[in-house]
Protein backbone atom coordinates (compact mmCIF):
# COMPACT_ATOMS: atom_id res chain seq x y z
CA UNK A 1 0.00 0.00 0.00
CA UNK A 2 1.13 3.59 -0.95
CA UNK A 3 -0.08 6.94 0.73
CA UNK A 4 0.48 10.30 -0.55
CA UNK A 5 1.64 12.32 2.07
CA UNK A 6 1.24 16.56 1.01
CA UNK A 7 3.55 18.46 2.39
CA UNK A 8 1.80 21.48 2.71
CA UNK A 9 -1.28 20.70 3.91
CA UNK A 10 -0.44 17.45 5.93
CA UNK A 11 -2.75 15.34 4.61
CA UNK A 12 -2.32 11.52 3.55
CA UNK A 13 -4.57 9.94 0.41
CA UNK A 14 -4.28 6.01 -0.47
CA UNK A 15 -2.72 6.21 -3.80
CA UNK A 16 -5.16 3.75 -5.95
CA UNK A 17 -5.21 2.44 -9.38
CA UNK A 18 -8.68 3.61 -10.83
CA UNK A 19 -8.49 7.25 -10.24
CA UNK A 20 -6.14 10.23 -9.22
CA UNK A 21 -6.02 11.23 -5.77
CA UNK A 22 -5.70 14.87 -4.13
CA UNK A 23 -4.54 16.21 -1.10
CA UNK A 24 -7.27 18.88 0.79
CA UNK A 25 -5.74 21.80 -0.35
CA UNK A 26 -5.20 20.50 -3.80
CA UNK A 27 -1.06 20.94 -4.56
CA UNK A 28 -0.56 17.11 -4.45
CA UNK A 29 -1.76 14.53 -6.80
CA UNK A 30 -1.07 11.41 -7.23
CA UNK A 31 -2.63 7.92 -9.13
CA UNK A 32 -0.88 4.13 -9.40
CA UNK A 33 -0.30 2.58 -12.13
CA UNK A 34 -1.86 -0.25 -13.44
CA UNK A 35 0.52 -2.49 -12.70
CA UNK A 36 -0.01 -1.48 -9.39
CA UNK A 37 3.25 -0.74 -8.19
CA UNK A 38 4.87 2.60 -9.97
CA UNK A 39 2.99 5.83 -9.21
CA UNK A 40 2.78 9.49 -10.82
CA UNK A 41 2.41 12.30 -8.66
CA UNK A 42 3.34 16.07 -8.26
CA UNK A 43 3.07 18.20 -5.71
CA UNK A 44 5.09 19.07 -2.69
CA UNK A 45 5.11 15.42 -1.38
CA UNK A 46 6.11 12.33 0.02
CA UNK A 47 4.95 8.84 -1.26
CA UNK A 48 4.45 6.56 2.18
CA UNK A 49 4.47 2.63 1.65
CA UNK A 50 3.96 -0.21 4.06
CA UNK A 51 5.20 -3.61 4.12
CA UNK A 52 1.53 -4.85 3.13
CA UNK A 53 2.46 -8.54 4.87
CA UNK A 54 2.74 -6.74 8.46
CA UNK A 55 -0.23 -4.41 7.75
CA UNK A 56 -2.44 -7.53 6.69
CA UNK A 57 -1.11 -9.51 9.81
CA UNK A 58 -1.36 -6.43 12.62
CA UNK A 59 -5.08 -5.83 11.42
CA UNK A 60 -5.75 -9.44 11.48
CA UNK A 61 -4.13 -9.55 15.40
CA UNK A 62 -6.38 -6.92 15.96
CA UNK A 63 -9.59 -8.60 14.71
CA UNK A 64 -8.95 -11.83 16.39
CA UNK A 65 -7.67 -10.60 19.74
CA UNK A 66 -8.78 -7.23 20.23
CA UNK A 67 -6.81 -5.36 22.80
CA UNK A 68 -6.38 -8.42 25.04
CA UNK A 69 -2.73 -9.22 23.92
CA UNK A 70 -1.20 -5.68 24.13
CA UNK A 71 0.81 -3.56 26.49
CA UNK A 72 0.58 -0.15 28.40
CA UNK A 73 2.60 2.36 26.13
CA UNK A 74 3.95 3.40 29.75
CA UNK A 75 4.94 7.08 30.07
CA UNK A 76 3.91 9.65 29.22
CA UNK A 77 0.74 7.78 27.54
CA UNK A 78 -0.32 6.32 31.41
CA UNK A 79 -2.34 2.77 30.85
CA UNK A 80 -2.87 3.81 27.12
CA UNK A 81 -2.51 0.93 25.02
CA UNK A 82 -0.18 0.27 22.24
CA UNK A 83 -1.69 -1.12 19.32
CA UNK A 84 -0.41 -3.88 16.76
CA UNK A 85 2.45 -2.57 14.83
CA UNK A 86 3.66 -2.85 11.25
CA UNK A 87 6.28 -1.04 9.13
CA UNK A 88 6.00 2.48 7.04
CA UNK A 89 8.52 4.03 5.17
CA UNK A 90 9.26 6.65 3.20
CA UNK A 91 9.72 6.02 -0.34
CA UNK A 92 13.00 7.80 -1.92
CA UNK A 93 12.57 10.49 -4.69
CA UNK A 94 14.84 8.30 -6.91
CA UNK A 95 12.77 4.62 -6.49
CA UNK A 96 12.26 2.97 -9.52
CA UNK A 97 8.58 2.93 -8.74
CA UNK A 98 8.26 6.40 -8.61
CA UNK A 99 7.51 9.04 -11.64
CA UNK A 100 7.67 12.96 -10.15
CA UNK A 101 6.10 15.17 -12.47
CA UNK A 102 7.41 18.37 -11.31
CA UNK A 103 10.57 19.28 -9.04
CA UNK A 104 10.45 19.16 -4.96
CA UNK A 105 10.23 22.11 -3.69
CA UNK A 106 12.99 23.31 -0.78
CA UNK A 107 13.12 23.02 2.64
CA UNK A 108 12.60 26.76 2.69
CA UNK A 109 9.85 26.85 0.00
CA UNK A 110 8.32 24.26 1.72
CA UNK A 111 8.37 26.48 4.96
CA UNK A 112 6.89 29.30 3.52
CA UNK A 113 3.63 26.99 1.42
CA UNK A 114 3.46 25.65 4.93
CA UNK A 115 2.86 29.53 6.45
CA UNK A 116 1.11 30.25 3.47
CA UNK A 117 -1.35 27.88 4.16
CA UNK A 118 -1.62 27.71 7.29
CA UNK A 119 -2.65 31.74 7.49
CA UNK A 120 -5.41 30.79 5.58
CA UNK A 121 -6.94 28.60 8.28
CA UNK A 122 -7.30 30.88 10.70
Amino acid sequence: MKLLFCLVCRDMVSIRVDRERTCICGQCKAVCDQDDVSVTYSGPALVLGFKNSEMTQSMRDQIEHGDSVLKPMGFPYGRELQGHRFTAFVLPFGASCLDKEDAQPTWEQLKEQRAQYAAKQN
